[in-house]
């Protein structure tokens, strides 16, 4: 078995330590403390980049405490800190310096708002225990679902722990008002930075509008702060925070007793924060790889892999993770740390049947049913699509012998590679020669959205709203002039997007009524080639929706010269 999924735990064990000796170093001379306190902040940092970053934090927030007490010690003791953030950063300093380079340019998630959306907490995950946990878990996994608003339910969990805060209002108690003044106020801002843009309360949005004004949109404005996208890990510095406060409680409870006494109730108290965190047991994984991975890693040609099922989140398989590790392929939608597959694989043929377990693709581009067999090998072709898994055991029989006809008729019977209890594997075939071109949805769009109004041509009215950016591919089997013909409109004020093909095409005049378009005319080499949309007005969040929107498309079309 393969534990997959929870290396954040062994970041957790270095969390006590690091407190412990940063606690220490703030009260005690010389360089030991120092020295372990900068080894055991590298030590997590390798382990969790977010939790070094968090703790890194919780540094300068002890320098805050200790300037903030305006005592005689407090510069030794900032130097003290500073010393082991210095000794951190030299040890990490060959990861460090290619970290920040790249994050100027790299890094940044396709749709950052779908995520920090998703990932965001909510008030009553702090206090709702884990749905790991052994006993209670079943009983708020119904919680969970609604807490989760569609998101990973690992990635909800706050909880937390009853007894650490029933510590902290005693260690209130303990403390001077300047001490735990301090303490409670980062509590509260790192709680209400884990909340995100906009509030929620059982799954609920509360007050919406406001959301412009929540500290998480203001830290999402500083430089790299659109690369975290995931507002609930603040949480680890609630916890970081509460922790002095619970040390407090402690303290209050065990000042007048010794000996046994004070030991066996330190003992109950570690025991019990650590009974209601308890995670018992530990989702695991198989590190079974199927028969055909094996033979697809000795394949030399590195052409990409498509594994159907193809869900909506790619996180739903992380076993994929594993399977690529042995065949080394390019994956399409394989597992992402950077949101959603940035390509709308409902909308791109050769994907979209298998998508959808359907032959034919109604979106916002209508395709003839003769011409998609050769348009979709022509796609697939265009992203170097080599080979294609039906995965047995992770699609329901009856749309994997769907995906299968699906496959037989587009590749051919001829194309099966290899099929056992496992998968089923095919070689897509290079493409047959196209009669007319063919149009696209690439990047930056989003989902597909219905009214049930008729559109004059027997379909309901579609549309996809485009992000700042988004990309249109065409494939061609010989040089062609065309026109781009398209109906758009914006939600409320004017934008223009325009078409890029190496050099400007045009520039349209796009209101908040629907409105009908057609660019100049454009010569396309034969190949596949993709035209740039950008929205000269930008793109922007409405309301409670976290999407970033600029255009809706409602039909695109290729017209060319006959």
């Amino acid at each position: 078995m393969h534990l997959l999924g929870h290396l954040d735990l062994l970041s957790t064990q270095w969390l006590p330590l690091f407190v412990l000796f940063a606690l220490k170093t703030r009260r005690e001379r010389g360089w030991r403390n120092p020295a372990c306190c900068g080894l055991f902040l590298a030590a997590t940092a390798l382990t969790s980049a977010y939790y070094g970053a968090f703790l890194l934090v919780f540094a300068g927030l002890l320098i805050v405490f200790a300037a903030a007490g305006r005592g005689r010690e407090w510069p030794s003791a900032t130097g003290r800190i500073v010393g082991a953030l210095l000794i951190s950063g030299v040890l990490l300093s060959p990861l460090l310096v290619t970290m920040l380079s790249l994050g100027r340019t790299e890094g940044r998630t396709s749709n950052p708002a779908y995520d920090i959306d998703r990932f965001s907490a909510d008030v009553l995950a702090f206090v709702v225990p884990s749905p790991l946990h052994p006993l209670w878990g079943r009983v708020v996994e119904p919680a969970y679902r609604v807490i989760a608003r569609g998101g990973s339910g690992l990635e909800a969990v706050m909880f937390l722990g009853y007894v650490p805060l029933l510590l902290a209002f005693a260690g209130v108690n303990a403390f001077r008002a300047r001490t735990w003044r301090f303490w409670v106020a980062g509590c509260v801002l790192f709680s209400v930075l884990a909340l995100g843009p906009i509030v929620h309360v059982a799954g609920r949005a509360v007050a919406p509008g406001f959301s412009r004004a929540t500290p998480y949109r203001l830290f999402a404005r500083l430089p790299y702060g659109d690369i975290p996208r995931v507002p609930g890990r603040f949480v680890v510095m609630t916890t970081l925070c509460l922790s002095p406060l619970v040390a407090g409680g402690a303290w209050v409870l065990l000042r007048r007793l010794t000996g046994a006494p004070a030991l066996g109730i330190a003992a109950l108290m570690t025991a019990s924060i650590v009974f209601e965190n308890a995670v018992v047991p530990l989702p695991l994984s198989e590190v079974r790889v199927p028969p055909f991975f094996d033979r697809l890693g000795g394949d030399t040609s590195r052409t990409g892999v498509i594994e159907v099922p193809i869900p909506d989140d790619p996180a739903e398989f992380p076993q994929r993770m594993l399977w690529q590790t042995v065949h080394g392929q390019p994956l399409f939608g394989g597992y992402l740390s950077r949101s959603v597959p940035p390509l709308p694989f409902d909308a791109v043929p050769g994907f979209a049947q298998f998508k959808t377990r359907s032959g034919a693709i109604d979106d916002v581009v209508s395709y003839d049913a003769r011409q998609l067999p050769a348009i979709s090998l022509a796609v697939l072709g265009a992203y170097s699509a080599g080979h294609l898994v039906i995965e047995k055991r992770l699609i329901p029989p009856a749309d994997g012998q769907r995906a299968r006809e699906i496959a037989d008729a587009l590749f051919g019977p001829s194309a099966r590679r290899y099929d056992d209890a496992f998968t089923l594997a095919y070689a897509i075939p290079r493409a047959r020669d196209l009669v007319l071109p063919a149009l696209w949805l690439d990047t930056g769009w989003s989902y597909l959205e219905r009214s049930a109004d008729g559109d004059g041509a027997g379909r309901t009215v579609r549309w996809r709203w485009m992000g700042e950016r988004a990309r249109l591919g065409i494939v061609a089997s010989q040089p062609t002039r065309m026109r781009l013909h398209l109906a758009a409109q914006v939600r409320s004020r004017a934008s223009h997007p325009d078409r890029d093909c190496g050099s400007e095409i045009a520039t349209l005049p796009v209101t908040d009524a629907r409105s009908e378009f057609t660019t100049p005319w454009f010569q396309i080499d034969a190949g596949s080639r993709f035209l740039e949309l950008r929205s000269l007005d930008g793109a922007a969040s409405p309301g409670a929706d976290p999407r970033r929107l600029s255009v809706a498309v409602f039909d695109l079309e290729l017209l060319t010269e006959r």
